[in-house]
């Protein structure tokens, strides 16, 4: 290469290390703003996680709070004088069977 061809291409090489440079900085900014976006998507999502979870919290003490709070109902077999009835019908049963 001869001098005069070095002294030529020196601002060419100039000029591409600044459109390199410049293109570096733009997608250093795009990178910064796509990494901005995506924590905030990802705080939207979580704060609408919250908001469900504070409506769902709502709504499960509302509806706890308007239902009927009677006692539930026992089942027949389970009351005592069921029981009661059922042992005496037993020991009648053994007592015969005892006296054949």
């Amino acid at each position: 290469m001869k001098f005069a061809d070095v002294i030529l291409t020196y601002p060419v090489v100039l000029l591409m290390d600044k459109i390199k440079t410049i293109l570096i900085v733009i997608v250093l900014i795009f990178a910064a703003i796509g990494i901005i976006l995506t924590a905030g998507f990802l705080y939207s999502l979580l704060q609408l996680l919250l908001l469900v979870g504070v409506v769902g919290l709502a709504g499960y003490i509302g509806i706890r709070l308007l239902t009927n709070k009677s006692p539930r109902e026992i089942e027949p077999s389970s009351r005592p004088e069921r029981q009661l009835k059922q042992v005496e019908r037993t020991l009648e049963e053994y007592k015969r069977k005892l006296l054949k």
